[in-house]
């Protein structure tokens, strides 16, 4: 009798732990934006800083260097197109402001630190997004952008991270 109340008292104990385990970490994977200050909306929803704060002046348009793909050489040069070419494939890569970027670091330093809520709290794809890629502002504003310079059937957007 006495080993078996000693392993009942054993198990309870055990499930009570793993519940309380349990809790906590579905709390930790259920708060809206780790490692990132929340910019509260009317709603519950957070926001992500807006990046472009203007629209888009035609008039003053820089050129990025070092984005040339490598095959793109004066030997493969055929001179200018038509305008009706599709450019296909191409990849638009936004940059992070700096608050994001360091949230972002730092929580993937908790995420490696056992002693951390967030350790091995992974995200997934549009979470990541929501939490550390561009704003739906800035997506709608480069979409916007595109589909007025390019075949908006050929226009489309991934990822927003």
């Amino acid at each position: 009798m006495r080993i078996g109340r000693k392993a009942l008292l054993c198990s309870s104990l055990s499930l009570a732990a793993n519940g309380l385990f349990l809790a906590q970490r579905q709390t930790a994977e259920n708060s809206p934006r780790p490692g990132f200050p929340v910019i509260q909306a009317s709603g519950d929803a957070p926001l992500v800083p807006s990046q472009i704060a203007a629209p888009v002046d035609e008039a003053r348009l820089a050129r990025l260097h070092g984005n040339t793909h490598p095959n793109a050489r004066a030997e493969f040069d055929k001179g200018r197109d038509d305008g009706q070419l599709p450019m296909e494939r191409m990849i638009l890569v936004l940059k992070r402001g700096s608050k994001q970027d360091a949230a972002l670091k730092a929580f993937m330093a908790r995420q490696l630190d056992p002693t951390s809520p967030d350790f091995h709290h992974w995200l997934g794809p549009e979470e990541s997004g929501r939490i550390y890629g561009p704003s739906e502002n800035d997506i709608s504003a480069v979409g916007n952008w595109l589909q007025n310079h390019a075949s908006p059937s050929k226009c489309r957007m991934a990822s927003p991270l």
